[in-house]
């Protein structure tokens, strides 16, 4: 069941243009929250905390 509603995800929902725009509003609200800690942390823990973040 689990890979059938993976699989209507993939193809159906995250293609909906709602869906679009919420993931796009959401990415760059963490991104503005990431960008916070830009100077205190390397570049590397920076790729670790959006890791972890998405």
């Amino acid at each position: 069941m689990r890979e059938l509603f993976k699989k209507i995800y993939e193809n159906v929902i995250s293609r909906e243009e709602d869906t679009y725009q919420m993931d796009k509003r959401l990415g760059d609200c963490m991104e503005e929250y990431i960008l916070r800690y830009q100077e205190r942390f390397s570049e590397k823990d920076m790729e670790a905390l959006r890791d972890c973040v998405y």
